[in-house]
C-alpha cells in the first residue's frame, strides 16, 4: 500500500501512537530523529511494519555533535560509521533495507575547504557502508546550501551514492506557493513576477525550494548518477534566505507557519485557518513533487520538537490529523 502523495513527516521526540497514527496512510518518506535510541528504535520498527512503502531516514543529534567537521577525515568517518551502524543493527533485519543512516545535518559547506571536507566524509561513509551492506542519507545540506558554483565538489560524492544506491539528502523550505525563493528575490519581482504566480502548476527550479532539480539537471542526470535516491528531509514554512525588501513585500519577518498569518492573508492565499492554509500550500509542494520520479518525497519538519520552545512555530500537533488524512486519501 502506498499513497500517490510524497508528504512526509519529520520527528524529533517522538508524540505516543504515532505508529497507530500513520498506519495504512502509505507514506513514503519520515525521517526520524533517535535521541531517545531504545525507544526510538522499537518507533521505527513499529513504523515500518504500519507502512509496507515507507522509508525512514535514521538521524541522531547526539552523533551529530561528535563529529568535528575539518578533522581527520578517516577518524570521523570510521567514528560515524560505528554509531550509524548500532543504530541500524537496532532496526529489525527484514526492515534494513527500509532505512538509511545519515550522520552530519546541514554541515558547513560555505568555502571550497568545507565542501571538499564533507564530500571525502561522505564518500569514506558510502565505502564503509558498502562494505557492512547499510544504506547512508548523505549531503543533508541547509536550506539554499551550498553555493551554485560548490556542487561540482561533491561530484565524487554523488558518484558514491549512485554506486551504493544510496540517499542525498538537502532541506528546502517556502513561505508562500511560489516556485522561487532566494537571494535575487528582489529583483525577479521586477522583472520576471511569472515566477511569482500563486499555486503555479508549471515546472521549475528555485534557490531555497526545488533545487534539488537543478542537482538533478545540472549533474546526476548528465553524469548517469541515476540511481541516487533524493529525500527533502525537512521542509516546511520559512522566511530563511530572504532579503529585507522581501520581506517587506510578503508583510511578516518570522518563521514556522503558525507565525505566518499576516503574510498569508496580505498575499491572498489564506484559507481561514493556520490549518487549511498551510495544508493547502503543502499540497501544491506535493503537486510540484509528484512530477520528478526521482524524488522520493519530503518530510515536513516537525511533529514532537524536542525543543518545543525553541521551534513552537514549526510544530505540526494541530494540523497532523490532516496531513496524515490527506496522505492516507491519496493511496493506492
Amino acid at each position: 500500500m502506498l499513497s500517490h502523495s510524497k508528504l512526509g513527516i519529520h520527528t524529533d521526540k517522538q508524540p505516543p501512537g504515532l505508529a497507530d497514527l500513520v498506519r495504512g496512510a502509505g507514506m513514503r518518506l519520515m525521517l526520524v530523529n533517535t535521541i531517545d535510541t531504545n525507544n526510538d528504535l522499537s518507533l521505527i520498527n513499529d513504523l515500518l511494519a504500519a507502512n509496507d512503502g515507507l522509508h525512514i531516514v535514521i538521524r541522531n543529534t547526539y552523533l551529530e555533535k561528535t563529529i568535528q567537521q575539518g578533522a581527520d577525515i578517516s577518524h570521523e568517518a570510521h567514528e560515524a560509521h560505528g554509531w550509524t551502524r548500532s543504530l541500524w543493527e537496532g532496526v529489525q533485519p527484514d526492515y534494513r533495507n527500509r532505512v538509511s543512516m545519515q550522520a552530519l545535518n546541514e554541515p558547513g559547506v560555505a568555502t571550497v575547504e568545507a565542501c571538499q571536507w564533507v564530500n571525502a566524509f561522505e564518500v569514506e561513509r558510502a565505502r564503509l557502508a558498502n562494505e557492512a551492506g547499510i544504506k547512508i542519507a548523505a549531503g543533508v545540506f541547509s536550506v539554499g546550501c551550498p553555493n551554485w558554483d560548490m556542487y561540482g565538489y561533491f561530484v565524487p560524492m554523488f558518484r558514491a551514492l549512485h554506486e551504493g544506491r544510496h540517499v542525498f539528502a538537502a532541506h528546502e523550505y517556502f513561505w508562500l506557493p511560489w516556485l522561487w525563493y532566494g537571494s535575487n528575490t528582489n529583483a525577479l519581482l521586477a522583472t520576471t513576477p511569472e515566477l511569482f504566480q500563486h499555486w503555479p502548476t508549471w515546472y521549475g527550479e528555485g534557490d531555497l525550494l526545488f533545487r534539488y532539480r537543478y542537482i538533478w539537471r545540472r549533474y546526476l542526470e548528465p553524469l548517469g548518477l541515476t540511481s541516487v535516491r533524493i529525500a527533502i528531509t525537512e521542509t516546511g514554512c520559512d522566511h530563511v534566505g530572504l532579503e529585507p525588501a522581501t520581506l517587506d513585500y510578503i508583510g511578516q519577518d518570522t518563521d514556522g507557519w503558525l507565525r505566518m498569518d499576516r503574510s498569508w492573508q496580505r498575499d491572498d492565499v489564506w484559507k481561514g485557518s493556520h490549518e487549511n492554509t498551510y495544508l493547502e500550500l503543502l499540497k501544491w509542494v506535493d503537486r510540484q513533487l509528484r512530477y520528478d520520479p526521482f524524488v522520493m518525497g519530503a518530510a515536513i519538519y516537525n511533529y514532537g520538537a524536542w525543543n518545543r520552545e525553541e521551534w513552537q512555530a514549526f510544530e505540526l500537533e494541530r494540523v497532523i490529523n490532516q496531513i496524515i488524512n490527506y496522505v492516507r486519501s491519496e493511496v493506492y
